[in-house]
C-alpha cells in the first residue's frame, strides 16, 4: 500500500472546469494529513481529491472548496467510494458541494458521491 503524506499542508489555487480532481483515482492506497483550498472544480463526477478511491485509507483530509457537478457523482473528498476495506477518518468538508444535473442522473454528497 503506497502513501501519499501532505505533512499538514494546503493545496490552493487549484481551478478545473472539467471536473478532474487533484488525483484521479487511488486503489488500496492511503492519503492523509492533506487539505484542498480556495478552488473550484465543475464537471461530470467532481470531486477535490480523487474521482474513485477503492479500499484506500483517507484520514485528517479537509475541503474547502467549490465542488459544482454538472452530472453523475459528485463528493468533496470522491465522486466514487468503492468496497468496505478502506477507511475514512477524521476527515471534513468546509466547501460547497452542489449539482446542477445538466443532462443526465446525479449522486451528490458532502464527502462522497456514491
Amino acid at each position: 500500500m503506497g502513501t501519499f503524506d501532505g505533512q499538514g499542508h494546503t493545496i490552493s489555487g487549484i481551478y478545473s472546469p472539467n471536473g478532474n480532481p487533484f488525483i484521479e483515482d487511488i486503489n488500496n492506497a492511503a492519503v492523509k494529513d492533506l487539505t484542498i483550498a480556495d478552488s473550484y472544480f465543475r464537471g461530470k463526477d467532481a470531486s477535490a481529491f480523487f474521482h474513485t478511491a477503492e479500499g484506500s485509507y483517507i484520514i485528517n483530509c479537509v475541503n474547502r472548496s467549490c465542488i459544482c457537478g454538472t452530472e453523475g457523482s459528485v463528493g468533496a473528498l470522491a465522486s466514487t467510494n468503492i468496497g468496505s476495506k478502506g477507511n475514512t477518518i477524521n476527515c471534513v468538508n468546509y466547501g460547497t458541494v452542489t449539482t446542477t444535473q445538466e443532462s443526465g442522473t446525479s449522486n451528490t454528497g458532502g464527502l462522497f458521491g456514491t
